[in-house]
Formats: structure tokens, C-alpha cells, sequence
């Protein structure tokens, strides 16, 4: 197909109606006006999603997730036998030291 006539095709393409111009952009604006409506209630799920995360989060650090149970060993003893085993064996110890 040569440049001359896809240029003759172009041209020859009936433009749409004035009628019909306004439809399609009566269309366009509707489904823009959805766009919009979803990208609100996105923006609102997410920031319910982050409120929800910050909360399990704090519950998780605070010790409200979960029932603790009587056959856990309370974390003050856990960390001192971290501790000790740290100090016992130093090669265990994989944190960098500056």
C-alpha cells in the first residue's frame, strides 16, 4: 500500500455527525465518570486496607493478636536465653558489627 493511498483512505472517511459526536462524548464522559467513582473507592480501600494493617500491627507487637498460652515462655526469660546463648557461642551471632 503506498503513502498516496493510505492518505486517500484517511481522507476518505465520513466524519461522524454532529449528532453523533455528541453521543460518543456523552459516552466518554459517563465512563470517565466511572473511572473517577472507582478510583475513589480505591483510594478509600486502601486506606482502610493501611489503617488495618497499622492496627494488626500494633496488636501484634503489643501482644493482642493472639491468646498467649500458658505453655509459651514469657519473652523476658526467651530473650535472656537469646542472650546467653548469643554470649556462649559469638559465631551464632549473625548481625553485623561496625
Amino acid at each position: 500500500m503506498t503513502t498516496d493511498s493510505i492518505i486517500s483512505r484517511v481522507w476518505s472517511c465520513r466524519a461522524a455527525s454532529f449528532p453523533e459526536q455528541q453521543e460518543i462524548v456523552r459516552l466518554l464522559d459517563e465512563q470517565f465518570e466511572v473511572i473517577e467513582r472507582n478510583e475513589r473507592e480505591l483510594d478509600g480501600a486502601l486506606r482502610q486496607s493501611e489503617a488495618l494493617r497499622q492496627s494488626i500491627l500494633k496488636k501484634a507487637f503489643t501482644g493482642r493478636l493472639v491468646s498467649q498460652s500458658p505453655a509459651d515462655e514469657p519473652a523476658s526469660a526467651l530473650l535472656t536465653r537469646l542472650r546467653a546463648e548469643r554470649e556462649a557461642n559469638p559465631k551464632l551471632n549473625h548481625r553485623s558489627h561496625r
